[in-house]
């Protein structure tokens, strides 16, 4: 697991303000740790859950897997450029997208295949077929973005 400040140190040094360069006061680590708690819940809200651990401890452990780092860090960046008055470059800008997309690819969920309710059971199955003839809708519940949860 990478630390918050971990990723806050790696983002500045995506805008040129690396740790040999500058020395940010704690004010401004704790703003650059709100601003990626926004970016956290802004990605929750469209259903990309990380599993980011949301509060504004400097040395907390951010609970981001290894493959979401470095897109966080480079969102991060690109919302941190303008209060340093520093320009994104293209470069960042180009890894942006490919930052959103690495993001939302590991969170894709391939859905499981349900039999239709018109479909027999048949004798070859292990299922109870004196009392079931087909196939049964498997109970679901709603999750809101995140689909439906099987019980």
């Amino acid at each position: 697991m990478t630390s918050k400040l971990a990723i806050v140190q790696k983002a500045l040094g995506k805008i040129g303000l690396g740790t040999y360069v500058f020395d940010p006061s704690p004010e401004q680590l704790q703003a650059a740790i709100e601003q990626m708690d926004l970016i956290a819940a802004e990605l929750d809200g469209i259903g990309i859950r990380k599993g980011y651990n949301f509060g504004t401890e400097l040395s907390a452990e951010s609970g981001l897997p290894d493959t979401a780092v470095n897109p966080f860090a480079i969102l991060l960046a690109v919302e941190l450029a303008p209060d340093y008055g520093k320009q994104i470059s293209p470069q960042l800008q180009a890894s942006v997208l490919r930052a959103r997309n690495a993001l939302m690819v590991t969170n894709n969920i391939i859905p499981r295949m349900v039999l239709p309710t018109t479909m027999p059971i048949g004798v070859g199955n292990r299922l109870d077929v004196r009392q079931l003839a087909y196939f049964q809708e498997p109970d679901t519940l709603s999750t809101g973005v995140d689909g439906e949860f099987q019980l």
